[in-house]
């Protein structure tokens, strides 16, 4: 395996990330790296969130879904059509948007 002297490094914000620049490597050629990655995060997120609004779409349909209590089914609601942040906040905090302790949110959700 060849190795390849690095140069510096390029720090990206937005990812947090820090790309090494070798010998021979251009700006543009890091943006186009530091691009895709960045198309990869967003392609996760959103595979992620289709996949988890169809599960909870799903669940939406059976017995277990119309035996839960009202506070699980607005979780579920959130998990249908939302993203994971939005599901993450809605289950830590109450109706009036207080912060819910640990054992708050496992009275809750288990």
């Amino acid at each position: 395996m060849a190795y390849r002297k690095t140069i510096t490094t390029v720090y990206d914000n937005e990812t947090n990330t820090h790309w090494e620049v070798g010998e021979g490597d251009t700006v543009e050629s890091i943006r186009e790296v530091i691009n895709c990655f960045k198309q990869s995060q967003d392609d996760i997120k959103k595979t992620t969130k289709e996949k988890m609004n169809r599960a909870a779409s799903r669940m939406k349909s059976t017995n277990l879904y119309r035996a839960m209590d009202t506070v699980n089914k607005a979780a579920i609601n959130v998990m249908a059509t939302g993203t994971e942040e939005e599901l993450f906040k809605h289950m830590c905090t109450d109706d009036k948007g207080k912060p819910l302790s640990y054992s708050e949110i496992r009275s809750r959700f288990g």
